[in-house]
């Protein structure tokens, strides 16, 4: 059996609604995830930090942080103006990647 974009977004949509249907939330959650992976709607980002924090002083470290917080300022979660205790995600600078497969 060939493997193309189309036929595996199928196949996870149906073991999705499978799941669903069987009160499987978590098991309909994974596959509908694998589904926006494979369209290239998640990055997956790994960090690798070198270095001891051991021996930076209180204010290097502080430096350290708000330079982290500047650096990855993709999401801030501001209040919704329809009510105080809902929350909506603000994406900046966010570019939706492009797949070969999907009309964007």
């Amino acid at each position: 059996m060939v493997v193309n974009f189309e036929k595996h977004i199928t196949e996870l949509a149906r073991i999705r609604d499978e799941a669903r249907a069987k009160g499987a939330w978590s098991a309909a959650t994974n596959a509908e995830v694998a589904r926006g992976k494979a369209a290239g709607l998640y990055i997956d980002q790994k960090l690798i930090m070198t270095g001891n924090l051991d021996q930076l002083s209180e204010e290097e470290l502080e430096s350290r942080m708000k330079q982290i917080l500047d650096d990855n300022k993709l999401i801030t979660v501001e209040p919704s103006p329809s009510s105080e205790s809902h929350q909506e995600e603000k994406h900046s600078d966010q570019k939706i990647p492009h797949h070969p497969d999907r009309m964007n």
